[in-house]
């Protein structure tokens, strides 16, 4: 007995394509709304926020969910502008993804958190 997968058309690739778009873009504008909400941070705190909330993100965490960053991202290649020195010290594949998403990520909160403060 043979069994035969269905076929994945291209409108389902596209529709798989946009949840996993809207699920990143909502870890952003959260992770940027809830440091906006903190009353009487300093520059500094804001970045160490920023640093901490984006380190500790599902899509940063999680290698499947880091190697989708790159394609989610509006700075999906923010690691070329940091500089290969950022990647260099890890020790594996795994690492250097999660560190790449990092960057990425990291930039995109920054952006939205930018637009939300610039309102206020």
């Amino acid at each position: 007995m043979t069994t035969t997968t269905p076929r994945i058309t291209d409108e389902q690739e596209q529709d798989a394509l946009r949840v996993l778009r809207a699920s990143y873009w909502e870890s952003v504008r959260d992770i940027a709304q809830d440091i906006a909400s903190e009353p009487d941070l300093s520059a500094d705190d804001v970045s160490d926020r920023v640093a901490e909330s984006v380190d500790g993100s599902q899509w940063v965490i999680y290698t499947w969910r880091a190697l989708l960053v790159r394609s989610l991202s509006d700075h999906g290649d923010a690691y070329e502008e940091y500089g290969f020195g950022f990647l260099r010290d890890a020790d594996d594949l795994d690492a250097i993804i999660t560190r790449a998403a990092y960057l990425a990520m990291h930039d995109d909160v920054r952006d939205v958190l930018d637009r939300i403060t610039a309102t206020k």
